[in-house]
């Protein structure tokens, strides 16, 4: 019994090595972005156009563009970081002076809405396994009988940690340090609840944006307007780190 529960120690601390080292080279780029939603809104003007905030939401997404178009949508945690970054530094206030809207510009109003939906959706994923995942391992390793508890207890933190994991790969490292193997206990949940907070944030960004068809039937400018105020609403929802 207690080789198995060393075998689960050290796979969780190689999993764990090994995934900080292949990341490591990545960490400066993550540094990188967030330092731009560090510096707050209003670092990226958009010069009142709305199809200079395509341009800028586009920025940063690499790969090919597909059928003559430019990529839409984050890929990894690096572009993920960079979305939002560049969201969170966007200065939207000058669409607010626009006099005159057009259908064009409402048009690709909905479609900016529509990529930053399509950008939380990695967050919906953390939430399901830090939540629904997480239960389900609990209530697994409750099961048997108490002469099995310290194995099933160091296999439930092995599946923890590897849950951990597995949200790291989704929005990258939390930070440059090196987790505490001696206190894994408090170390998990404390590295939980931070991303836990940070996918709840850009789940109410979503519902904010996601709420955003009661302005139809309205005045083109008046829709313009609403889904502007909220783009900058959003802003401020995107959590410190990003």
């Amino acid at each position: 019994m207690m080789d198995s529960v060393f075998s689960c120690w050290s796979g969780m601390r190689n999993r764990a090595l090994s995934a900080s080292g292949s990341s490591r080279s990545r960490a400066m780029k993550y540094q990188q972005s967030r330092s731009l939603s560090a510096l707050g809104s209003g670092n990226f003007s958009v010069n009142g156009r709305v199809d200079r905030l395509l341009e800028l939401l586009s920025e940063g997404l690499s790969g090919r563009p597909s059928e003559g178009k430019a990529k839409e949508v984050p890929s990894g945690s690096e572009e993920l970081y960079a979305f939002w970054a560049t969201f969170a530094a966007l200065d939207l206030r000058s669409l607010l002076d626009v006099v005159r809207w057009t259908a064009k510009d409402l048009a690709e109003l909905q479609e900016a809405r529509r990529r930053c939906l399509l950008a939380t959706r990695p967050f919906v994923l953390v939430l399901r396994l830090l939540l629904e995942q997480w239960e389900a391992n609990l209530l697994h390793s409750r099961k048997g009988s108490s002469l099995d508890q310290k194995a099933a207890a160091a296999a439930c933190l092995a599946t923890q940690w590897d849950l951990l994991l597995s949200v790291q790969r989704i929005l990258g490292r939390l930070s440059n340090t090196q987790p505490a193997f001696a206190n894994l206990a408090w170390e998990i949940p404390a590295r939980r609840e931070r991303y836990l907070a940070q996918a709840r944030s850009f789940q109410l960004l979503a519902a904010l944006l996601d709420h955003g068809d009661d302005r139809r039937g309205v005045d083109m400018a008046s829709e313009c307007r609403g889904l502007v105020q909220r783009l900058i609403a959003a802003q401020h929802i995107v959590p410190r780190p990003w």
